[in-house]
C-alpha cells in the first residue's frame, strides 16, 4: 500500500510539473488599429503572462 502511495505520489508530481509551459520565444509582428507596427516578444506562462520590446520594456500600449 505505501509504494502504491508513492508511485501516485511522484506521478502527480511529474504530471504538475509538465503541465507548466513557457510562452513561445521569439518576437512578432504586431499591428495596431491606427497602422502602427509593434515588435513584441511575449514572456511567461500559462500562470502570467506579458509583452516586451527589443529594448525590455514591459506591457507596451
Amino acid at each position: 500500500m505505501k509504494r502504491l502511495l508513492t508511485t501516485i505520489a511522484a506521478l502527480s508530481i511529474i504530471a504538475l510539473s509538465a503541465y507548466a509551459i513557457p510562452a513561445k520565444p521569439g518576437f512578432r509582428s504586431y499591428t495596431q488599429p491606427d497602422g502602427r507596427t509593434l515588435v513584441l516578444e511575449q514572456k511567461g506562462d500559462e500562470f502570467g503572462s506579458w509583452f516586451q520590446d527589443k529594448q525590455g520594456t514591459q506591457d507596451v500600449t
